[in-house]
């Protein structure tokens, strides 16, 4: 019985964890991947407005910003069509760099920069 309880308390635990957190502002959606292997195509960060709009963010450690690193933001600018407004990889570098219709690296500075 003990574990029976146990179990289902395990369950209960993994799917609150993998629930999506929702935004307190909307009341919409924040989409993160739960898994520590992402696949390929997987968008780390994917921010929904209440109007359905969808804005796609990567967070990179490196100083480089490269066309791979759009691979998840690519799929899903292709899954959403219209919704999907603009995808953003943040990296370590100094520039502000495009990366294709909608698509742009920015310096993780710029958002220090942005919050005044």
């Amino acid at each position: 019985m003990a574990r029976d309880r146990k179990r289902a308390k395990q369950r209960c635990d993994r799917r609150r964890a993998e629930a999506p957190a929702r935004n307190s502002t909307t009341g919409r959606r924040a989409h993160t991947p739960q898994s520590s292997q992402p696949a390929r195509d997987d968008v780390p960060g994917a921010l929904e407005h209440a109007s359905g709009d969808v804005v796609g963010v990567e967070v990179k450690a490196a100083e480089t910003a490269r066309g791979d690193d759009f691979r998840g933001l690519r799929h899903l600018a292709n899954r959403l069509e219209s919704r999907f407004r603009a995808g953003f990889v943040l990296y370590a570098g100094e520039e502000s760099l495009s990366f294709g219709e909608r698509l742009k690296a920015l310096p993780i500075a710029a958002l220090w920069k942005l919050a005044g």
